[in-house]
């Protein structure tokens, strides 16, 4: 999720999903260079489980 003020702080904008995913988003970090906003994640689309059953 994420929101950006205007004003330092006093009022926040609309709430974004930029990851436009359901499950999980990972591992973010944000940077800022300039004027620009930069904001990367990994994301994790499947659910993986691990069995210790023995064959």
């Amino acid at each position: 999720m994420f929101t950006k003020s205007l004003d330092n702080g006093t009022t926040f904008g609309e709430v974004r999903n930029l990851s436009n995913n359901s499950k999980n988003s990972n591992n973010q970090e944000i940077s800022v260079y300039d004027e620009n906003v930069y904001v990367v994640w990994q994301d994790i689309d499947k659910i993986y489980s691990h069995s210790n059953k023995k064959f």
